[in-house]
């Protein structure tokens, strides 16, 4: 009888908590060959060069693209080799919060007009509010450069996986 009680309370506690986003929907990320980290992203420079690669310097990294035509989110995980990516900025808010504390996070960007060169201070609130919060700290990055006619390619989340 016991545990057919405690079988049931677990059952109800378990419908009635709020699910949990978790990190079901982070994926396995592009490593460099040479080092094993995570590839954030690439830089071509025409049609005949190799792509620049731009991998991780710390454990954590993320990006936000806020622009007047894109939105976009990226964390990325150089322990379990995996990465997250979104367009709702509500979800990446939640996954930003879900990483460990007091670990540095390498917050990317590229020179000239950075990734999110159109994102409201108040969004950009919320993300510091975030990382101080859990005394995630912030390193500057290597800023690379994409003047030179460079298109930025990210990785793509693999469609049968369950991306947001």
């Amino acid at each position: 009888m016991k545990r057919c009680f405690l079988l049931a309370t677990l059952l109800v506690f378990i419908g009635c908590s709020k699910p949990q986003e978790g990190r079901s929907s982070w994926q396995p990320a592009p490593t460099e060959d040479k080092t094993g980290d995570v590839i954030a992203f690439w830089i071509h420079r025409g049609e005949t060069s190799q792509p620049v690669t731009v991998g991780l310097d710390y454990d954590y990294g993320m990006i936000t693209i806020w622009t007047d035509r894109e939105r976009m989110f990226y964390l990325y995980d150089n322990v379990e080799k995996r990465f997250f990516k979104t367009g709702d900025f509500d979800v990446f808010l939640r996954q930003l919060e879900g990483l460990p504390p007091n670990i540095t996070l390498h917050w990317m960007t590229k020179c000239q007009a950075g990734f999110a060169w159109n994102m409201p201070e108040k969004a950009e609130g919320k993300i510091k509010n975030i990382l101080s919060s859990g005394n995630r700290i912030t390193e500057t990055p290597i800023i690379p450069c994409t003047c030179e006619g460079g298109v930025v390619e990210f990785p793509e989340i693999n469609s049968s996986a369950g991306a947001d």
